[in-house]
């Protein structure tokens, strides 16, 4: 475990607020802005709960006249209990950051959660709307239905390509499949010209299709935090763009997630004497 923090530490913003703290006011005086997330998924217990949602209103307390968005994994707040547990423990946050004109962007996890997190998302932006978010995938089959039905309740989105193996039966299996769907949603996202929409994804290809034209110049483009640096700060000059900030103790799973991925680990290798991780 402590063999991977220095790595995790490219990925992981800090593992307390306080530390986390100063990368976002680095990343707010850049110019970029920034979605924050206290890393874990999957709570055991009522008291693991409350702990997340405790950190989240703190968050909301520390950064009430700077413009960030929260990004919470619904699971980490009790909703593979059920969905009235997670509402009783997301609708304090959502009040919180209705009043200080925050945003809240929940994360999808694999497809047994998504259609619980959509009718989560639902409710609560039925009593504090434009406040809510959800992330939609593209390796799904059905994505483009639903994200159709959350733009027209005025829910905002993150599209992002989808982290999670699939049953090919409701999902796409081939990398140019999902790319096709990615860049076929992202045409139809961008025609709600809502703010708040983001396109998330490290594909420079899938990117340089997307910045070639002038349909992109509003469009808020995010990336994960310590992924693809250069990419984020090139756009910077000229397009809106946002980062995705993990932190917290529980950074293990996300580090190996992110090492996963062979490019990742071979752009590391490539710039570890360079940058100081």
């Amino acid at each position: 475990m402590k063999l991977l923090f220095p790595f995790a530490k490219r990925f992981i913003a800090g593992e307390s607020l306080d530390k986390a703290s100063q990368q976002i006011q680095r990343l707010h005086h850049q110019g970029f802005r920034v979605a924050v997330n206290l890393v874990g998924e999957q709570s055991k217990s009522t008291e693991e709960a409350l702990t997340v949602q405790k950190e989240y209103l703190r968050i909301l307390d520390l950064f009430k006249t700077d413009k960030l968005s929260l990004s919470i994994k619904p699971s980490s707040l009790g909703l593979s209990h059920s969905i009235d547990k997670a509402l009783s423990f997301l609708e304090p946050i959502t009040s919180k950051a209705f009043e200080s004109g925050q945003t809240i962007r929940l994360d999808m996890e694999d497809s047994t959660t998504t259609d619980s997190t959509i009718k989560l998302c639902q409710l609560l932006n039925q009593e504090f709307p434009n406040v809510l978010g959800i992330t939609m995938q593209s390796n799904l089959y059905r994505t483009i239905d639903d994200l159709q039905i959350l733009k027209s309740q005025g829910i905002s989105i993150r599209l992002v390509k989808g982290a999670y193996r699939e049953n090919k039966k409701i999902a796409f299996m081939t990398t140019n499949e999902i790319k096709d769907n990615f860049l076929l949603l992202a045409n139809d996202l961008r025609s709600y010209e809502s703010p708040e929409d983001a396109i998330a994804t490290h594909d420079e290809n899938i990117l340089d299709l997307l910045i070639s034209t002038d349909d992109y110049n509003d469009t808020q483009f995010e990336f994960l935090f310590g992924v693809r640096r250069d990419l984020q700060i090139k756009l910077l000059r000229d397009k809106r763009v946002g980062v995705y900030l993990p932190y917290g103790k529980n950074w293990l799973s996300y580090t190996i997630r992110r090492l996963s991925e062979w490019k990742n680990i071979k752009f590391i290798a490539k710039n570890i004497i360079k940058e100081r991780l």
